[in-house]
């Protein structure tokens, strides 16, 4: 008789894409589902975000980092990446982040003078159409 073990438990949180979008009323919102990126990460993060850049005609985007707690700063070119393609077709790029670690890497980098940091989804999509 022959005993076959199977592995299969809860599935590995690296399979899930770490990027979850849905378009509402023009603007193309992302939501980072982890709340670490580690460096194996960034290609997926960074592919998964130029993906839903180009599959969308949206040319407001809201990158929600509300879950995130830490990024390498290498994410920063990440970022500022999404930022420029954007701006080159006339669009807006707003990030949702009370991470105290992202704060800091864009005041030292001095990006926060480029990168729109919101507290919220709310003040972000105001922010769009000019009400915040």
């Amino acid at each position: 008789m022959s005993v076959h073990a199977t592995s299969e438990g809860p599935p590995n949180i690296c399979d899930q894409p770490p990027i979850q979008l849905r378009e509402q009323d023009g603007i193309l919102h992302l939501l980072l589902s982890r709340s670490v990126i580690e460096l194996p990460d960034l290609e997926r993060v960074k592919t998964d975000l130029f993906d839903a850049l180009q599959n969308s005609g949206s040319t407001s985007v809201l990158l929600d980092l509300t879950s995130l707690q830490y990024m390498p700063s290498t994410t920063l070119g990440i970022l500022v990446a999404v930022h420029n393609r954007l701006l080159a077709r006339g669009g807006r790029f707003h990030m949702v982040s009370t991470c105290p670690l992202l704060a800091d890497m864009l005041q030292v980098t001095k990006l926060d003078r480029l990168l729109f940091v919101f507290r919220t989804v709310e003040e972000a999509v105001a922010a769009f159409s000019g009400t915040a």
